[in-house]
Order: C-alpha cells, then structure tokens, then sequence
C-alpha cells in the first residue's frame, strides 16, 4: 500500500482528492473498495499501478494536439 501511496502522491498534490479527475486518479482506498465491484477490474486494470498507467495514457490520449 505504501507504495500506491507513493504513486497517488506523483499525481495528486491533495491529500483529500479520493475520487477521479483529468488531473489524477482516484485514491488507492477508493480503488480497493471499488476493485470489489464485480467487472470493475477487468475495466480499470487489476492493480493499483495497472489502473494508474491505463489513466495516464487516456489522459494522454485526451490531451488536445498542438
């Protein structure tokens, strides 16, 4: 967990921000709760660090092109 924490922490710079956004992924306790949704990993990536790198590479992909 301690190092899920590490890799919330690279994105987010709020300790409070659990949920989602364009600017970083949701905390590690909301994706461990959410992972017990049935389909929810097989959506959003197994692991913490898998869920983290499919939300960056949308955010890339999302990104407008220069």
């Amino acid at each position: 967990m301690e190092k899920e924490l590490e890799l919330f922490k690279k994105y987010s710079k709020k300790k409070d921000d659990f949920y989602e956004s364009d600017t970083h992924p949701m905390h590690p306790n909301l994706f461990h709760q959410l992972s017990m949704v049935v389909g929810f990993n097989k959506i959003n990536g197994r692991t913490y660090p898998d869920y983290v790198t499919k939300w960056s590479e949308t955010r890339k992909t999302d990104a407008p092109a220069e």
